[in-house]
């Protein structure tokens, strides 16, 4: 689970890697500059208003912006890759277990 601190280092990078003040920011979101920069310093929660309207905003999507993707970005490629390398029965294999595991 990502802390307050690790979420508003998100949100600002993100904001300033589209040049978007804190000042733009807290007006789209409906807060004060001052309540912007709590959330961006990991001092208090942010709403999931707060994180649609900075994604909104931002024009990236939610798990962008919140780091989600980046957990499964690595291993789908590398997945992809390994099974291109299979016959397409192993490939079935592969994919028979993987239901087994997860049912």
């Amino acid at each position: 689970m990502m802390t307050n601190q690790e979420l508003g280092k998100r949100l600002k990078a993100a904001r300033q890697e589209k040049n978007v003040t804190q000042e733009e920011m807290a007006k789209a979101c409906g807060v004060s500059k001052n309540h912007l920069s709590v959330i961006e310093r990991g001092l208090n929660t942010c709403s999931s208003h707060m994180l649609i309207t900075y994604a909104e905003t931002l024009h990236i999507s939610l798990d962008t912006l919140t780091g989600i993707d980046e957990n499964t970005k690595g291993i789908l490629p590398e997945l992809g890759n390994a099974l291109q390398q299979l016959s397409p029965q192993d490939q079935k294999k592969v994919l028979d277990v993987i239901k087994i595991i997860f049912s």
